[in-house]
């Protein structure tokens, strides 16, 4: 934490960025790094970059280059064991106990995998929840042989997750209308083309 409380003030005041990007996989850090701008009232916006995965779900890191074959075969279990955390929250599971025993149990059941922490958190401090109420992020840190993996979801009760599929799909019609009016950098949409998004076939005449 000193580290980050120390060296991010001093780049931020030499750079003097609009924006800083941080990605989501280290939850903590993004969280602490919101904190101290607000904290300074930087006029910094601390934006959140969606955690990069490999196609079994395992987050990109350096790190998963130290794991062997079957180590590597296992740390699909991290992500596995999210999931169905952020699953039993979608299906209106309330109980923190609950829902941890049935998500560990996809890593108990591997005597490789030695648990650092699985925590569900409160987004903005971080800090364990005892029962849901609200939007969390189900955060989780293992050890699989000498390597140690983070990663984290951030899980919905099912009324949020209704919620914002209403709100998105009510600010759809708006966005549609943004479209029609925005700008390309060759000058206004063409409205048929916004009709019609299949380019009509093109005829070439041979050369005589």
């Amino acid at each position: 934490m000193k580290p980050v409380r120390q060296l991010r003030p001093r780049l931020f005041h030499i750079v003097q960025p609009h924006f800083a990007f941080f990605g989501e996989k280290d939850y903590q850090q993004l969280t602490l790094v919101r904190r101290l701008v607000r904290d300074l009232n930087m006029p910094i916006q601390v934006v959140g970059v969606p955690t990069m995965r490999e196609s079994d779900g395992l987050a990109l890191s350096s790190r998963n280059r130290r794991l062997n074959l079957r180590e590597r075969a296992f740390a699909t279990r991290v992500y596995k064991a999210l999931s169905r955390a952020q699953r039993s929250i979608a299906h209106g599971e309330r109980n923190v106990v609950a829902i941890k025993e049935h998500a560990q149990r996809l890593l108990h059941s591997i005597p490789d995998i030695k648990i650092d922490y699985f925590d569900l958190v409160d987004p903005e401090t971080i800090r364990p929840v005892n029962a849901v109420e609200g939007p969390v992020r189900a955060a989780l840190a293992v050890w699989i042989g000498r390597t140690r993996l983070i990663d984290n979801v951030l899980c919905e009760p099912p009324l949020l997750i209704e919620t914002r599929k209403t709100v998105e799909t009510a600010a759809l019609p708006q966005r549609s209308e943004q479209m029609l009016k925005g700008r390309s950098e060759n000058g206004l949409f063409h409205l048929a083309a916004l009709a019609n998004p299949t380019p009509p076939p093109l005829h070439i005449t041979p050369l005589m």
